[in-house]
């Protein structure tokens, strides 16, 4: 199904609300419960999404939906799909695509007054309030009377359910709201109405999907072939200890290979403004910060080019490319395997006494009546058979090593080193 064209504004705000609310993308649900569903969500239809609504609540608390968190219910427009399947005359045999919900979030931009907004007849301030009414991750612009109790500048305007909070700054928010609109319409905000902008087709917005991670085998596989892996999980903090905006800046970095070092904490670090820095500059936006040029834009930042030389570098490559890296777990393996092979030669013919040593071990426990009997039968066990247990040590030395490599080589490749 065709949907009416989408403006390159709407576009811009839309991409800026699903970060905020679902940077996970079209499949997602309330609490990222998306790989619990029998199905992909933009492979169900319409009618599909608001008949499992209720389900959804019930299990996970909500039932918001897609990109941009559709909810069967909301707080101030009950009803919010049907309503929308009805004005937008819908079948409810369309399937819940990227191109839907991207149609029915610029319905729902419509519908809080983007035409007013555009147009110069709404002001910053009260489109924002608009869009915060109908985001609960969005905060309000300006201290104001919320669905449950007075909220001050930055809230969400749900703030006091127990459940909403903003997720993104009011400066952000504003930074983006003036840059979408007409030069001279903020004159007009107040009092002197224009008419509709007229709309302009762009590109579909599409969150790139990142690549699949790799896991332990992956990586270990990386190790002696050519493939490209993914970049390995870093410790993950909660956002709550920074600034929201930071936090899901982050995690979208941390997607595309940009952010790998820090920790998901909402802190602006060092490693932080490194990724960012490198985003802007290889997405064509220069220096700069957290603007809204970058925040517009992120979703449409693809992967972190990495050559293909570095792509395929071998593992005494990596060695020598990244030495603080590599070498400390050439050296354990090294180690490792020393010790493994010296525990062998000093264990000649453990084996076959293997099955002495156990029925000797379990006759010391049988008959001790004291723990100075079971130590002393432990102890006469380690100085008996110590090649075993030296041998099983360095093999964890060495099993820790090849993790190490597998791990570093992958991170060399994927350009996170």
């Amino acid at each position: 199904m065709t949907y009416p064209a989408i403006p390159a504004p709407a576009r811009k705000l839309l991409a800026f609300i699903g970060l905020t609310e679902a940077p996970q993308g079209y499949e997602t649900i309330y609490g990222n419960n998306q790989s619990k569903l029998p199905k992909p969500l933009t492979s169900m239809t319409f009618d599909e999404v608001v008949t499992a609504g209720p389900a959804w609540t019930k299990a996970y608390g909500s039932s918001a939906a897609g990109h941009y968190q559709f909810m069967r219910n909301t707080l101030d427009a009950p009803r919010t799909l049907e309503d929308i399947k009805g004005e937008m005359r819908l079948t409810g045999s369309e399937r819940f695509d990227a191109a839907l919900q991207d149609a029915m979030g610029f319905h729902l931009l419509k519908r809080r007054g983007y035409d007013k907004f555009m147009a110069g007849r709404l002001s910053v301030t009260a489109f924002g309030l608009n869009l915060a009414k109908e985001w609960a991750s969005f905060p309000v612009l300006r201290a104001c009377k919320g669905q449950h109790r007075r909220v001050e500048r930055g809230q969400s305007y749900y703030a006091g359910d127990g459940q909403n909070h903003a997720l993104v700054t009011p400066e952000a928010v504003e930074a983006l709201l003036e840059e979408i609109r007409p030069a001279g319409a903020a004159a007009q905000a107040e009092a002197v109405p224009a008419g509709p902008v007229a709309p302009v087709e762009a590109p579909q917005l599409v969150q790139p999907a990142g690549p699949p991670a790799a896991g332990f085998l992956g990586r270990l596989r990386s190790l002696f072939g050519r493939a490209q892996p993914a970049a390995a999980a870093v410790p993950v903090a909660s956002p709550t200890k920074g600034d929201p905006t930071v936090y899901r800046v982050q995690e979208r970095l941390r997607q595309i290979n940009y952010y790998r070092v820090g920790r998901l904490d909402g802190v602006d670090s060092i490693e932080f403004r490194d990724a960012v820095a490198a985003a802007r500059k290889d997405n064509g936006l220069g220096d700069g910060g957290l603007d809204a040029a970058f925040l517009t834009g992120l979703y449409s930042f693809g992967q972190r080019p990495v050559s293909k030389s570095r792509g395929e570098m071998k593992l005494p490559e990596a060695i020598r490319y990244r030495p603080e890296v590599m070498a400390p777990n050439v050296t354990v393996g090294a180690t490792g395997l020393a010790g493994l092979f010296a525990s062998l030669a000093g264990g000649a013919g453990v084996f076959d006494k293997a099955g002495a040593t156990v029925d000797r071990v379990n006759g010391y426990l049988d008959t001790a009546d004291a723990w100075a009997t079971k130590g002393a039968s432990v102890a006469a066990f380690v100085g008996a058979h110590w090649p075993w247990l030296v041998g099983a040590l360095c093999a964890v030395l060495v099993w820790k090593a090849i993790v190490g490599l597998a791990d570093g080589i992958a991170k060399i490749r994927a350009a996170v080193f």
